[in-house]
């Protein structure tokens, strides 16, 4: 996956997040925010984006599974690639 694939991935997740149809103060409410509240209580800013919100997102939003688990390999991928990229430097 070049650079220009996982941009175009990159822009069609942050398409479908904008395009969710989430009540925003009604999501202040649901399980999912809650959890992600805890995390945060618990990890403040060392909260891990893959191991603690895909994750706990995941979990209580199965339907969207595949796409964040997409998502994180996405992350991965990039990581990796930026890891090759500093090695030849």
């Amino acid at each position: 996956m070049g650079k220009k694939d996982f941009e175009e991935m990159l822009n069609k997740h942050e398409a479908v997040i904008k395009e969710s149809d989430i009540d925003w103060e009604k999501k202040k409410k649901d399980d999912l925010s809650k959890e992600f509240r805890k995390i945060h209580l618990k990890k403040e800013e060392k909260a891990s984006l893959k191991d603690d919100i895909i994750r706990t997102w995941r979990n209580k939003c199965p339907q969207h599974k595949t796409r964040l688990d997409n998502f994180g390999k996405a992350l991965e991928y990039n990581r990796q690639d930026a890891i090759m990229a500093a090695g030849s430097i």
